[in-house]
């Protein structure tokens, strides 16, 4: 089965990473690995099935996947001695790199007892499907994915906590400061700002937008966990937070109004069914925005209207599918470009890596083209 859109058809990629652990509170949980570009019009989905029910009452099987993470990379997030063994034989925490045996992996579909619940290892019923074809190792990981989606700010749902230590959520609008620390401007006279002078404890949602018609528990969306601080010579902070809501400049310099900033203390990413992570603040502050991710949606629309060709020479002579009959690119990020190929045997998910990483929203174009010449190239051989 391959991922579909609202209407059922068939539309997205499937990939995983078998035995790819995340843990919680000393106990591993398997999840799987996942792709797709937060920027794009299409999101697909993880190795796992869930179960959907159509407008007629019919079940029919869906797949979904979201951006991967490397391994070591949601490892940042492990405290005392929570390891988190992968595929590649290895397993990273506080003593560093070591050897383990990925094949003694305790099996994805089982269930964990973590904090005394049983906690399922993936959604529906752990059914495989065909490995995603090319590089799989350049999919960007969750810190990058993080920082990417709260990159030029927006509106967030900030949780803080009333004097009765009940969650109170409110919608705000944030910038971020160069580390991605969230920068909030809000009235003394919102009950919010009255429960950050009690308690400075806090949370920040950011939710991608959901495309028209999907499901939006298919997008990608960041919890960042925090203190909140007000600031009090916000300087370069306030241009920033101004250059992403111009409209706040009316009532930036009331009396009542004022600069606070949410000091990052770890974040949890979700890139949809079966892709969740925790992220250290420190991986977090440590990694960039993708530079190419304004441009991300209009490349991927190019590409699928006018060089469906070139999409199929992709996956047939880069990534191996030499069977497929049809392509589609459902995302690219500065490491390389997803892609989505029909072939007898059923849907494919492939993954191209560039040779270098992008650095810049013009360097998309060039880098799609160079992969063409390398496609036509790798045919021409062929015979």
């Amino acid at each position: 089965a391959g991922a579909v859109d609202s209407s059922g058809a068939a539309g997205g990629a499937v990939g995983w990473r078998s035995a790819a652990d995340d843990v919680d509170d000393g106990v591993a949980t398997t999840t799987p690995r996942t792709n797709a570009a937060i920027a794009t019009t299409r999101i697909v989905s993880p190795r796992s099935t869930v179960r959907r029910v159509g407008r007629a009452g019919v079940g029919r099987e869906a797949l979904w996947s979201m951006p991967p993470l490397d391994m070591e990379d949601r490892c940042g997030g492990v405290r005392d001695s929570r390891y988190i063994p992968d595929t590649r034989g290895r397993r990273t925490g506080p003593a560093g790199p070591a050897t383990v045996d990925a094949a003694a992996v305790v099996p994805s579909w089982a269930t964990v007892q973590t904090a005394g619940v049983d906690r399922p290892r993936e959604h529906g019923g752990g059914e495989a499907s065909a490995p995603i074809a090319g590089d799989q190792g350049s999919f960007p990981d969750d810190a990058e994915l993080a920082r990417t989606l709260v990159h030029g700010g927006g509106r967030a749902t900030l949780s803080t906590l009333t004097p009765k230590n009940y969650p109170y959520g409110s919608a705000v609008s944030f910038s971020v400061d160069p580390e991605g620390n969230p920068v909030l401007l809000v009235s003394e006279m919102a009950e919010h700002t009255v429960n950050a002078r009690h308690d400075p404890r806090a949370s920040l949602l950011v939710a991608a937008e959901t495309p028209d018609g999907q499901d939006p528990l298919s997008t990608a969306r960041l919890t960042l966990v925090g203190m909140l601080q007000h600031l009090d010579e916000p300087g370069a902070l306030r241009d920033g937070y101004l250059d992403a809501h111009p409209h706040a400049a009316y009532y930036a310099d009331f009396t009542d109004f004022g600069f606070w900033r949410l000091g990052v203390e770890e974040l949890r990413f979700v890139g949809g069914f079966g892709h969740m992570s925790w992220v250290t603040a420190e991986r977090y502050a440590a990694a960039q925005p993708d530079p190419i991710a304004t441009v991300a949606a209009g490349v991927v629309a190019h590409m699928n209207d006018d060089h469906a060709e070139a999409n199929l020479m992709y996956v047939r002579h880069l990534a191996g599918l030499a069977d497929a009959t049809e392509a589609s690119m459902v995302g690219i990020d500065r490491h390389g470009v997803t892609l989505q190929a029909a072939t007898p045997s059923g849907p494919r998910q492939a993954r191209l890596a560039f040779p270098e990483p992008l650095s810049h929203p013009d360097d998309a174009r060039p880098a799609v083209i160079e992969l063409l010449q390398r496609a036509r190239a790798a045919a021409a051989a062929a015979g």
